[in-house]
């Protein structure tokens, strides 16, 4: 077991495990929790933010999720939380052909800076949701090079980087 802090218990906060605990323990069916873990997206701890996200991505309905999903996209510095906000913007706008979009997702990694390959393939991924309409079933089935001549259709139309 992990104990709290000595100044954590002084001013009777929750500890990081606790709270992360907390979040994992939500079922979906707890909306009450909804602005708590909407509070959580502003954590200057990243594991938290991610931790909040996911359980409101994929375990909620939230209507005006999105906007705040695109200020977390414009600041955003964390690789793993980055990596769930273009999963989840992309769903939202997917077949939309929202260039102003793909731009910001553009604008995210680069300020970032180096990134993974996967975060590089979750933004490829992104960009063919969105201009293309694709869903996983499609990227499943789609081989490599028609990805590939997939994504070279969509970066002419999109235009320099």
């Amino acid at each position: 077991m992990t104990w709290p802090s000595i100044q954590a218990m002084k001013r009777n906060e929750p500890t990081f495990d606790e709270i992360v605990d907390s979040i994992h323990e939500l079922n979906g069916h707890e909306t009450n929790k909804i602005p708590w873990l909407m509070s959580l997206l502003d954590s200057p701890d990243g594991a938290i933010r991610l931790a909040a996200l996911n359980a409101l991505v994929h375990r909620f309905s939230i209507a005006n999720l999105a906007e705040k999903l695109l200020v977390m996209l414009d600041r955003e510095t964390d690789e793993d939380v980055l990596l769930v906000l273009l999963s989840a913007l992309s769903m939202q706008h997917r077949g939309s052909r929202n260039e102003k979009l793909i731009h910001r997702f553009q604008a995210a990694l680069n300020r970032i800076g180096r990134c993974l390959d996967g975060t590089r393939e979750a933004f490829d991924d992104a960009k063919l949701r969105v201009m293309l309409g694709y869903d996983t079933k499609q990227f499943v089935k789609m081989s490599s090079t028609d990805r590939l001549a997939q994504l070279a259709d969509v970066n002419a139309k999109l235009g320099p980087k």
